[in-house]
């Protein structure tokens, strides 16, 4: 065969046989119905007798889908020079023949068709499917037929055209007709109307809570029957009846599985905007995009999106992700988006539509979220994420992706599944064409070796995953490398395709079409030609051998949908300015600039192919396994000459290389440069340590807890680490070792390890500069020892224990019988396997991290054995004073909550000398008590915190005087549900309620002196609970030990009626640029210094030491990720966010934090309008006015009312968490990528960070004068000031849009919805009524 130009044309014709083969095979032998069996030359139909068989019936709705399927294809066959003619009268035929069947879509008796009127057909079939098939095929078919898409020779007459494209058409003449062809149809917009018909049988699967479409729908019977989904809205007021005789009431429990996917759902916007757009209905279009932004908006932290999510729950199904099946087209939809959403204006709802009744039941999206910019930036943060967490690069010898866990991005197989083939062609059209060639040539490489793609292939061991290995004539490969053509022209993807073509042809044709492979390692057939066989795979290898086809030169925002039929927005229905220019124009906006795409690479100097030049081309062979393949044997197959009109199987064909060093096959040799090498495969160096399982050391499963950000190691006895070199993402040079293993548990990139700290003991050197703790000055953990009352009393005189005194408030002294005497007694006890646990890790930090050295020459020696009960060790989470007279904690040594076998830790808490007295507003502590008591245990009530500490004697410091002062509060009681809840457990459900204690005088003597040693302060929770666990009551002393760590720093007490006994503070430490949660526990990241054969190379290893956590404990969030909810901000709402409902409905993560008022504020001197866009606005004071707020403010009435002319803006006030802020911010159009802000000398950097940019809102940051608290206990909680005082607000700004327009007709119910709910809150109604009222009418 000639290789030269005449290739494209010779393989050109064999891909229109190649089709032509297949699909008058379906018109002999299976038309009207869904699909062909090639094998045995029969239809394919729904398996109605076993209606779980969702492989078939998910996909064949019984309306001639491989027709549907394929009109798209014959249209685009229509242009070819050589068959074209031939293509355009099938084209014309079957639409002719589908109408004929299925009826013209209207009312009318010609709606009724041989078949059915429409698709009223009892067939349950998946949506995505049903919409990607079936709704694509017509639109992109209906395109063609009007002319809007183009075919080579076809020019409708433009006024047939016009009233073929019009889906009103009560404005044409009575005598007007449509497009009239050859064959005497007429085509006046028939498949538009059936498309219609088809969208609105679809519709009731996407009326959910979670706006996720159910995965399946009933053509005839919606949600109602087969499936039945219980717990739809339109299932409201419906009893399931049961398909038996007797009408049986079917058990709610026997509802339709609820799970789809992300693929599934979010795949649809593509053919719901086009059939908003070509029937001015928006709702089609929001339904589609709601269903896009609610996978979007639960992608995980790491920004992964799962396969599997239940659309009645929002949550994910499985744990991992990858880009394929599941996934795969929710990112082709994202970039697709932006490009067809680029064109055209979105039409509102039409209100004259059966489905109006129910347009109120979703909150309309935000302009961002229908905005192009959105999806693209969807697509970027997607791409970043999986190139971040589920690509290998060249260090793992080739290029390609794996499958990780949703939520860490740890990998979680490493199999490779056909779909996702798709990815390489969707990278060239976003731009990123290097990665898209590397991945290309694993799969080309991929399919040498099994001439075909497997279903799954495993990159690990080379072979076929679990026998999936199955090849049903796939498109994604071949579309992959149509798009990469289209954007290198190297000739390299024509040999490519070539090869598949060969192979096809070689192992699939049949007597009667195409059939798919079972098994592509021995040739086995299956008797099934899916129809995207002939809408795809023979669609994009047609393409790609005719470059000059008119699509391939469409200048217009064209795209191909995950079915491959060609979409546009067409010009006559869309403006010639779009309204976001207009903005651009009017406001003067800036736009961050355009992603600009990678240039293709240029050829060599004497060859013609780049890719057959790269230095990594066997790289791939490599990891495929090509080169340990055996030569092949004979050629195999039939043998049919080629007629005219009928495709066949020539030796050509036939011809298999005869071995697998080059690919593809048939690859000639002057496209291999002369002096081709290839590179060096670089592998990753990797680095496995393994720490021996030394008796008496807790090992095996429990040694290991997931935390949320990685792995707390509690033991590291038989402990195993396998680390992997990485490249730094901070710089292009070096690498690091991270842990990509422990135990067998795979690590994500950013998971990090932590080791508590008592299990490293003292070869870890916190003074070492490699150490950066940073304490958490809010939050500090109480440990306390309860002894058991046989320890807590003693008969015999010399316990220790002075008499109790008598009277009312008195105070009684308790001296755990085990607490030391003085400093120089010896230290407690810990577990004997000590001296082995610190020989173990000070070997293996010997060994590999010369910066860390055992410093300290002694440890605890074990105590003499003696049998006695043990204590139990607490921690009481405690809030810290602050204030002008807040003093410091006391400096004292951490006290650990868990030894190093994972029991419960022996290390003795040091203060054991405990007061207890009432409230002490009018008491007083005597100087002898200060001096001999190191804790003070105080109830909060009566009087001020400063107050308390005032009735508190001067004393000398000393280690028996006091140190610390806890107040028990009661306020929380309220919170906490149930009885009896014992010592501790009270105290930490009291936490979230805890306020930090707020000494606002400085601390001064009963006699007014300013104390010279500040007394430490501290608040815990729990009330009676804590105070007296089990409300106990009687006068029979017990026990406590108590210790504190307040990110390291600890003393004990000893309690009275069952109060303390031994406490020490526990100080959680952070890293530097972590930030702090509530009261996180200590981190230490260090470096290690690894010597490899090449000398000692620094190797920064994210790992890092935990001191005294509870992993049991909620309340204990990994350290380097604040809670996220726990703003620094409230979120002021003016708009139709004043209602706690809408706020509920929005902020899908946290609806109970986010949705609920806290109070009532004012932004003094701002005014309040509805502007042009049709929404509320704000505008500031004049002198924090930017851009058109500058000229246009003062032209905004002042929002000013008769009983309050101090004039201002009322809002609501909500504690936002930080994932519904992110929710909040695509509500209101923010633009995210917005630079920092350039009016810095106008507006405060603090008020307004960034510019507003392409954004409809801009986030300022100010300070709002509260009305009133809606919520008391989170004012105290907060410690913020009462009415009048100022809290710091997040209020969204339209800076650009400030003149008063007219409300939007949907937001208007929305307000009076909103005024009414706030009104009830305690909103200034007459504010409303004479600011809000003149553009918010009544309805």
């Amino acid at each position: 065969m000639n290789r030269g130009g005449n290739l494209s044309l010779e393989i050109r014709t064999e891909t229109e046989q190649m089709f032509y083969h297949g699909f008058e095979n379906y018109l002999e032998h299976a038309f009207p119905e869904d699909e062909l069996r090639p094998l045995s030359c029969e239809p394919l139909v729904r398996d109605r007798q076993n209606p779980g068989h969702a492989e078939l019936n998910d996909v064949l709705g019984n309306y001639s889908l491989t027709l549907i399927d394929s009109l798209s294809t014959l249209a685009i066959l229509a242009s070819s020079p050589d068959d074209g003619p031939k293509a355009w009268q099938y084209f014309q035929d079957g639409i002719k023949d589908f109408v004929r069947l299925y009826g013209d879509g209207s009312d009318s008796v010609t709606g009724q068709g041989e078949r059915s009127r429409g698709f009223d057909i009892d067939s349950k079939v998946q949506v995505f499917e049903t919409v990607i098939r079936g709704l694509g095929g017509l639109l992109s078919s209906h395109l063609f037929a009007v002319g809007d898409l183009p075919i080579t020779r076809y020019s409708p007459p433009e006024k047939e055209a016009a009233y073929a494209k019009a889906w009103d058409k009560t404005s044409f003449a009575a005598d007007s007709r449509g497009i009239a062809w050859d064959n005497g149809f007429v085509y006046d917009g028939q498949l538009l109307r059936l498309a219609v018909d088809l969208a609105n049988r679809i519709l009731p699967a996407f009326y959910t809570h979670t706006g996720l479409p159910y995965p399946r729908v009933n053509l005839r019977h919606g949600v109602h029957q087969q499936p039945f989904y219980a717990n739809s809205p339109l299932n409201a007021d419906t009893v399931r009846v049961c398909d038996d005789k007797n009408g049986n009431v079917c058990d709610a429990s026997s509802a339709e599985v609820t799970e789809t996917c992300s693929a599934g759902a979010g795949s649809l916007v593509l053919e719901f905007t086009l059939l908003s757009r070509l029937t001015g209905d928006g709702r089609y279009e929001e339904l589609a995009k709601r269903a896009f932004w609610a996978v979007w908006y639960r992608r995980s932290d790491i920004g992964l999106i799962g396969a599997g999510i239940d659309a009645e729950s929002g949550k994910w199904v499985a744990p991992f992700t990858g880009i394929g099946a599941g996934v795969d087209s929710f990112f082709e939809y994202a970039f697709k988006s932006y490009v067809l959403l680029s064109s055209g204006e979105r039409p509102e709802h039409n209100r004259s539509s059966p489905w109006h009744a129910l347009d109120d039941y979703f909150l309309p999206l935000s302009e961002y979220e229908h905005s192009p910019e959105a999806f693209l930036q969807v697509w970027e943060e997607s791409h970043s994420s999986i190139k971040r967490h589920l690509y290998r690069g060249e260090g793992y010898q080739h290029p390609h992706l794996i499958q990780g866990d949703i939520f860490t991005g740890a990998t979680r197989a490493f199999w490779i599944d056909s779909l996702s083939a798709f990815y390489p062609g969707l990278l060239s059209l976003a731009g990123d064409l290097d990665e898209a060639i590397g991945i290309h040539l694993l799969t080309t490489a991929v399919w040498n070796r099994f001439s075909g793609l497997p279903e799954r292939w495993n990159v690990a061991t080379g072979n076929v995953e679990g026998n999936l290995g199955w090849y049903g004539g796939r498109p994604e490969f071949i579309e992959s490398t149509y798009y990469l053509y289209q954007a290198t022209k190297d000739p390299w993807y024509l040999h490519v395709g070539e090869m598949v073509l060969r192979d096809l042809k070689r192992r699939c044709w049949t007597r009667c079409g195409w059939a798919g492979l079972q098994d592509v390692r021995n040739g086995e057939l299956s008797d099934r030609m899916e129809s995207f066989f002939l809408g795809e795979t023979a669609k994009y290898m047609f393409l790609l051998y005719y470059p000059e086809h008119p699509l391939n030169h469409l200048d217009q925002p064209f795209v191909f949908t995950t079915e491959a039929h060609p979409l546009l927005i067409p010009k006559s229905i869309y403006s010639t300015q779009r309204s976001s220019r207009r903005k651009k124009k009017e406001h003067g906006e800036k736009h961050s600039a355009a992603p600009t795409c990678q240039a293709a690479p240029l050829p060599p100097a004497f060859g013609l192919s780049s890719t057959a030049a790269r230095p990594d081309v066997f790289h791939a062979a490599n990891l495929a396994r090509l080169d340990l393949m055996p030569s092949r044997g004979p050629p195999e197959g039939p043998l049919e000459k080629p007629a005219k009109d009928r495709p066949g199987v020539t030796i050509a064909d036939l011809t298999s290389p005869t071995n697998y060093t080059f690919f593809p096959w048939t690859l000639p040799p002057e496209l291999v440069p002369f002096n081709a090498t290839s590179s060096l495969m670089a592998i990753r160096p990797t680095l496995d340590i393994s720490f021996p399982a030394v008796p008496g050391m807790a090992h095996g499963p429990g040694s290991l807890e997931r935390v949320q950000d990685g792995i707390l190691v509690k033991s590291i006895g038989g402990l195993r680490m396998s680390m992997i070199k990485d490249a730094l993402s901070y710089s292009a040079e070096g690498s690091e070792f991270r842990v990509q293993m422990i135990n067998g548990v795979p690590l994500g990139k950013d998971e990090k390890v932590y080791l508590l700290w008592e299990i490293t003991f003292d070869v870890l050197d916190p003074g070492d500069p490699n150490f950066t703790r940073v304490r958490d000055p809010a939050m500090i953990d109480l440990i306390i020892d309860i002894i058991p009352e046989n320890l807590g009393r003693r008969n015999d005189s010399d316990d220790g224990r002075e008499p109790a005194a008598s009277g009312t408030g008195a105070h009684q002294r308790i001296i755990n019988a085990n607490a030391p005497v003085d400093d120089d007694k010896a230290a407690a006890p810990v577990d004997a396997s000590t001296s082995s646990m610190r020989n173990v890790l000070s070997s293996l930090v010997n060994s590999v991290a010369s910066m860390l050295q055992d410093e300290v020459n002694q440890i605890y020696t074990p105590a003499p054995s003696v049998s006695k009960p043990r204590p139990t060790r607490l921690p009481i989470p405690a809030a810290v004073s602050t204030g002008l007279g807040s003093g410091p904690l006391p400096d004292v040594d951490d006290s650990p909550l868990v030894s190093i076998n994972g029991g419960t830790s022996q290390v003795r808490l040091p203060w054991s000398d405990i007061y207890m007295a009432d409230d002490l507003c009018n008491q007083r502590i005597l100087r002898s008590v200060a001096q001999t008591y190191q804790v003070l245990v105080i109830k909060r009530r009566g009087c001020t915190f400063s107050q308390k500490l005032r009735n508190i004697a001067a004393h000398p410091p000393s280690k028996n005087a006091l140190k610390l002062v806890i107040v028990v509060s009661y306020d929380e009681e309220e919170h906490i549900d149930g009885q009896n809840l014992g010592l501790g457990y009270a105290a930490r459900l009291a936490e979230p309620y805890l306020v930090r204690p707020q000494l606002d005088e400085r601390q001064v003597t009963a006699g007014g002196i300013p104390r010279r040693h500040l007394l430490s302060m501290v608040l815990v929770g729990g009330g009676d609970e804590t105070v007296h666990p089990n409300h106990a009551g009687s006068a029979s002393p017990r026990s406590i030990n108590i210790g504190t760590k307040d990110h390291t720093l600890e003393f004990a007490i000893v309690g009275l009626h069952s109060l303390f006994s031994t406490l020490s503070i526990f100080r959680p430490f952070v890293p530097l640029s972590i930030s702090s949660g509530t009261h996180p526990s200590s981190r230490i990241s260090f470096n290690w210094h690894i010597k490899n054969q090449d000398g000692l190379i620094p190797q920064t290893i994210p790992t890092t030491a935990t001191t005294a956590i509870n992993p049991s404990s909620a309340q204990h969030t990994p350290p380097d990720t604040a809670p996220k909810n726990a703003p620094k901000h409230l979120y002021f709402a003016y708009g139709s966010n004043l209602s706690p409902t809408q706020m509920r409905m929005r902020c899908v993560h946290n609806p109970t934090l986010s949705g609920h008022p806290v109070a009532l504020a004012a932004l003094d001197s701002w005014r309040w309008l509805i502007c042009q866009p049709g929404y509320a606005n704000v505008v500031p004071p004049a002198g924090l006015r930017v851009g058109p707020q500058i000229t246009e403010g003062d032209n905004v009435p002042e929002s000013i009312s008769k009983s309050i002319p101090r004039g201002g803006v009322y809002g609501v006030l909500y504690e936002m968490s930080a994932e519904d802020e992110t929710v909040l911010d695509r509500y209101e159009g923010v633009h995210c990528l917005a630079g920092e802000s350039t009016e810095e000398q106008k507006v405060p950097l603090e008020i307004r960070p960034k510019e507003q940019e392409a954004g409809d809102y801009n986030k300022w940051y100010v300070d709002a004068r509260v009305v009133k608290w809606l919520d008391e206990g989170y004012r105290e909680r907060k410690g913020l000031q009462g009415v009048g005082g100022k809290v710091r607000v997040l209020v969204y700004v339209d800076e650009l849009r400030v003149k008063v327009g007219k409300p939007k007709e949907e937001y208007i119910p929305r307000m009076n919805r909103a005024i009414g709910e706030a009104v009830q809150l305690g909103f200034p109604r007459d504010w409303a009524e004479e600011v809000m009222r003149p553009s918010i009418p009544l309805e």
